[in-house]
């Protein structure tokens, strides 16, 4: 993994001299309001499972974390950029007696505004899992997040739930925390499956203002599989949805799964949602 601040930041322990690396000279709270003033996602990170694995993926991305005061308050005085440039797992406990809800998160631990928490080993830039209590099925509270982290920055991404005897993180087992898309992902390109193909408009989703939507325009060559592509289960609705889109033959609709799935149901063979301007809402 490689996690490389561009906000103020804590010193880098990696480093021989405990300098502090790639610092932003600049008034913290100002910087913080030209953001701002809020933390999310600023684009990527989408979340998907790892087969066989009890990990959950991370896709390439950038952050906004706000500093924590001591109690786990949010502070304007200082803000963290972070951001990872290839995909991440993030690995988690093995299973409990219990069902448990962790927590995945990113943070920022700054031993300049404090010390480490329980949890943390290292300064700096972090994807992390954040452990819950066995046979307590609700999430981890923030306060418990904050004593693992420390100081710094921290948001959480999703909670994840861990089932006794799991051996991979479920399809359904990862609740996307919508307030931390508050911002906008960006558009994320979709893996086309079986015989679909690009025609032009890359297909991709967007999560922007805690809403999920897709675009592109695809056509099959061949083949009678008209599942088209899978977005991360974390980014899928909670029930099953219809979207209109332009076929072929005049008329066609995508249906879009709680398991992620996007499949044609339509007259035609070319489906173009590139204006979809609807979506759904990230529960």
């Amino acid at each position: 993994m490689v996690m490389i601040n561009g906000g103020p930041a804590g010193p880098d322990a990696s480093q021989a001299d405990g300098a502090y690396h790639q610092q932003v000279d600049a008034d913290r709270a100002a910087l913080w309001d030209a953001l701002g003033g809020q933390q999310g996602v600023l684009r990527g990170c989408g979340l998907s499972t790892v087969a066989g694995q009890l990990q959950v993926s991370v896709a390439a991305g950038s952050l906004l974390l706000a500093e924590r005061d001591a109690g786990g308050g949010l502070t304007i005085e200082r803000g963290y950029h972070v951001y990872a440039d290839a995909d991440t797992a993030v690995v988690f406990g093995a299973p409990s007696a219990g069902v448990r809800n962790d927590a995945l998160i990113a943070c920022f631990a700054d031993t300049e505004a404090g010390a480490l928490g329980t949890g943390v080993t290292q300064v700096g830039p972090q994807l992390l899992a954040v452990p819950g209590t066995s046979g307590v099925a609700t999430p981890v509270p923030d306060a418990s997040i904050n004593s693992f982290v420390g100081r710094g920055g921290w948001l959480r991404l999703a909670d994840v739930t861990i089932n006794p005897g799991d051996t991979q993180v479920a399809a359904g087992s990862i609740a996307a925390n919508g307030s931390a898309w508050a911002l906008d992902s960006g558009w994320v390109p979709l893996t086309l499956l079986n015989s679909w193909t690009e025609q032009d408009g890359s297909p991709a989703y967007r999560v922007k203002n805690g809403y999920v939507s897709v675009r592109g325009r695809v056509t099959i060559n061949g083949g009678t599989n008209y599942k088209i592509a899978a977005l991360p289960v974390a980014f899928a609705p909670a029930e099953l949805v219809y979207l209109a889109a332009p076929s072929g033959n005049g008329y066609g609709r995508i249906e879009v799964d709680p398991d992620g799935s996007l499949t044609a149901d339509s007259f035609g063979l070319n489906l173009n949602f590139q204006s979809l301007a609807v979506g759904w809402p990230l529960d």
